[in-house]
């Protein structure tokens, strides 16, 4: 381990042979260290020259600087006379009107007054063409009960063939409810309107129970035959004779209008219920 620390860092060698080393590498190949200084072995003492302060080359009394940039652009130096510059005068009365003057006022081209008093005003009078009102007359108006009135036409249409005058009863628009025109067979996703057959709020508030079963008002409203609601009846374990179904059957079957054999269950129930309440003497409510 030692043979190779001496063999990489040797301490034996002397300081002079590298030295002298240097100086060869120095005269062959000109290798000085960073900012050194070359030394060309001249007897300074000979020549009374101190290289450490003496400074080589001829000394320039006029201390001009840029002197070949002025002469190529004239115009740097400011000593040398400069020709006269000549600008429009259009250029000039523009940046004399425009331009705004310390403590001055802008010319305006109007030239000088020197005739004018030094209260002169400009402008023309405010009161030429006589008194006039003034702002609080302008803003609470002065205006008599006649002026103030509406007009005779307001809220009226001047133009014939476009006056609002409708004949009595009339009425302008279209029902919510549109029980005037035909239900559609199919009904789209679409389709909003109210055509009689949607639930009103008292069943939206408080649904029968059969909607819970999937039994909807059209269910009850659908005309059925004699024997269809006779079975469905019998289907609900109502007891009902022959002849309590017979009366019942003959006033909705009266009440729908669709003849002696048509009728609903909504109507078949309630003919049902005025016949539960014994009061015939009461119009039937249908």
């Amino acid at each position: 381990m030692g043979q190779v620390r001496s063999v990489v860092f040797p301490t034996d060698t002397d300081p002079n042979a590298a030295s002298e080393g240097l100086e060869l590498y120095v005269k062959s190949h000109g290798a000085f260290g960073p900012g050194e200084q070359r030394h060309r072995n001249y007897d300074w003492a000979a020549s009374g020259v101190d290289p450490a302060a003496h400074r080589f080359g001829a000394v320039d009394k006029d201390d001009v600087r840029d002197g070949v940039r002025k002469a190529l652009q004239p115009g740097l130096d400011q000593t040398a006379p400069q020709p006269a510059k000549l600008a429009a005068k259009i250029h000039q009365d523009f940046k004399a009107t425009q331009a705004d003057l310390l403590g001055q006022t802008r010319k305006l081209g109007g030239g000088d007054r020197p005739n004018l008093p030094a209260n002169h005003t400009y402008g023309l009078h405010s009161l030429r063409h006589g008194p006039e009102p003034g702002v609080d007359q302008l803003i609470q108006g002065a205006y008599t009960a006649a002026q103030q009135a509406p007009d005779a036409d307001l809220g009226k249409s001047l133009r014939e063939g476009w006056r609002n005058v409708a004949p009595e009863g009339r009425t302008f628009g279209v029902p919510s409810i549109r029980t005037d025109v035909p239900k559609p067979r199919v009904a789209g996703v679409a389709n909003t309107r109210n055509y009689g057959n949607e639930p009103d709020a008292l069943q939206l508030l408080r649904p029968p129970k059969s909607v819970e079963l999937g039994v909807g008002e059209e269910a009850y409203m659908a005309m059925r035959s004699r024997d269809e609601v006779r079975a469905l009846v019998a289907d609900a374990a109502l007891q009902l004779s022959d002849e309590e179904f017979e009366r019942c059957w003959g006033m909705a079957a009266g009440a729908d209008g669709e003849g002696p054999d048509r009728a609903c269950l909504d109507t078949f129930f309630r003919a049902r219920h005025h016949v539960l309440s014994q009061t015939l003497e009461v119009a039937v409510p249908f």
